[in-house]
């Protein structure tokens, strides 16, 4: 469906969301016209393997823990900062 033509569509996020934003102009810039990434989590990889940052201990259960390979590798793959 059609709901809007991309030279009128703005995307937003925030923290976590602004992962998504960014992750989107890395590999789809011609969706949209505008983008806005307020306070972007767009360095996943090294912000999560800060253990000194606090809660980045306590969100590897939901984003995995960058010391293992595996997940360190699919973070790269779509944090926009490593793209």
């Amino acid at each position: 469906q059609r709901f809007c033509p991309k030279e009128k569509l703005c995307i937003e996020g925030r923290n976590a969301g602004g992962l998504l934003i960014g992750s989107v102009l890395n590999m789809r810039p011609d969706l949209f016209k505008v983008a806005f990434a307020g306070v972007p989590f767009v360095d996943a990889l090294t912000t999560m393997l800060d253990p000194t940052i606090a809660l980045t201990t306590s969100e590897w259960e939901e984003w995995g823990d960058p010391r293992k390979e595996v997940f360190s590798h699919c973070t790269k793959s779509y944090a926009p900062v490593d793209n």
